[in-house]
């Protein structure tokens, strides 16, 4: 095994411009990422992911955010869904055409899934587990658990 103890440096000069990513502008957007972190924040204590406690650190499934998606074509079809799961507070299901999933080329959802349900204003409102899904001719039927806010947090 060698040792080598001298620093290994890059040329700057070297570089081309379009090798680096692009910086970020602070002043464009980010305004939707904090939104979704605030609530996963919360709702991740909230739906007990941290459950090892301060003293464990979080888990892996409260680690990371899960991915966030609005219901239906029009932001009016987006807030009657997150309407209806915040009244019945317990469980749903959602369905969509199959052709929709292949044309994505996006895979079916999983059964213990978890993600975040966006209102029609893209703010987020409801953490949701799958719990099931099925396969019904031409259409995929999700059912949704609601993990947070359920009636106990509101």
């Amino acid at each position: 095994m060698s040792e080598n103890t001298e620093p290994h440096w890059r040329n700057l000069d070297d570089i081309d411009a379009e090798e680096l990513p692009p910086v970020p502008d602070p002043r464009e957007g980010g305004h939707e990422d904090e939104a979704l972190e605030a609530f996963w924040n919360e709702a991740s204590v909230r739906a007990r992911f941290d459950s090892i406690g301060p003293y464990g650190g979080p888990t892996v499934l409260g680690s990371l955010r899960p991915p966030a998606w609005a219901y239906g074509a029009t932001p009016g079809q987006a807030d009657d869904f997150v309407a209806d799961l915040l009244d019945d507070g317990t469980e749903t299901t959602a369905s969509a055409p199959l052709a929709a999933y292949e044309a994505e080329g996006v895979s079916l959802p999983e059964v213990g899934a978890v993600s975040i349900v966006l209102d029609g204003s893209d703010r987020p409102r409801v953490l949701v587990a799958t719990t099931a899904v099925t396969v019904d001719g031409s259409n995929v039927v999700e059912h949704l658990t609601v993990l947070y806010p359920t009636k106990k947090h509101r």
